[in-house]
C-alpha cells in the first residue's frame, strides 16, 4: 500500500524543465503539502490522475451549462490534482508508463479538446476552436516525430519558442490562471488568445524542430 512508502519531499519537486519556474517556486511548497496528505490517506499517483480527469469533465460540463464560477473552481481542482499525481509519483518512486499514459490521456484527450470546444461554443466561435486544436496537435505531432531534436534544443537556438513556452504556454501544469481569467472577462478574448499562442508555437515548432531535421535528411 502507498501508506508504507516513504514520501520524499525533495524528489517531489520537478526538475529544471518546469515550463513556468516562477509559478513552480510559488506553488511548490503548497502543492507538496497537499500531495503528502493525499499520499497519507492512501491515494496512489494513478488515483489522483483519475480524480483530476473527473474534475476536468465536471468543470467543462459546468461551463457548458453556464455555471461558470463552479466550472472554474472544478478546473482549478483538476489543475491542482494534475500536479499532485506527478509529485506523489516522484516522491514515492512510483513513476510508471501507465501513469504517464493516464496523465497524457487526461490532459490531451479529456480536458484540452473539450475545454477549447466548449469555450468556442460559448463564444460562438467553434471554427476558431478547430483551428486552435489543429495548430496545437500539429505542434505535438512535430514534437513526437522528432523527440530527440526537440529535447536537445538550446535557448540560443530557439529563443522565441522557449520565451513563448515560459511566459504564455497554457500547459496543464500551469494552473491555467490566464485562461480562467480571460474566460471570466470574455470567452471571445480567450479564443483569440489561445489561437495566437498556438499559431506562434506551431511556427516555432516548424522553424526550430521540423526544418532542421528535414535539412539533415537532405544531407
Amino acid at each position: 500500500m502507498s501508506k508504507k512508502i516513504k514520501f520524499d519531499e525533495k524528489k517531489a519537486i520537478k526538475s529544471k524543465e518546469h515550463v513556468r519556474p516562477w509559478l513552480a517556486k510559488f506553488m511548490d511548497p503548497f502543492s507538496i503539502k497537499i500531495a503528502k496528505i493525499l499520499h497519507k490517506i492512501g491515494l496512489t499517483p494513478n488515483h489522483v490522475t483519475i480524480l483530476s480527469g473527473l474534475f476536468a469533465i465536471i468543470g467543462v460540463s459546468l461551463i457548458y451549462f453556464n455555471y461558470l464560477i463552479f466550472g472554474i473552481i472544478s478546473i482549478l481542482i483538476y489543475a491542482l490534482c494534475d500536479t499532485m499525481d506527478g509529485k506523489i509519483a516522484r516522491a514515492t518512486s512510483q513513476i510508471s508508463k501507465k501513469g504517464r499514459f493516464l496523465d497524457s490521456m487526461t490532459d490531451w484527450v479529456v480536458f484540452v479538446p473539450s475545454f477549447i470546444l466548449v469555450v468556442g461554443i460559448k463564444a460562438d466561435m467553434v471554427l476558431y476552436s478547430y483551428l486552435i486544436l489543429s495548430f496545437l496537435y500539429g505542434r505535438i505531432f512535430i514534437r513526437n516525430l522528432y523527440p530527440y531534436k526537440d529535447s536537445i534544443l538550446s535557448k540560443k537556438k530557439n529563443p522565441i519558442l522557449l520565451r513563448i513556452k515560459e511566459i504564455f504556454l497554457s500547459s496543464p501544469h500551469a494552473f491555467k490562471i490566464e485562461l480562467l481569467i480571460l474566460l471570466l472577462i470574455n470567452p471571445k478574448i480567450l479564443i483569440f488568445y489561445m489561437l495566437l499562442i498556438e499559431i506562434l508555437m506551431f511556427i516555432g515548432s516548424i522553424k526550430y524542430i521540423a526544418l532542421p531535421n528535414l535539412k539533415e535528411d537532405k544531407k
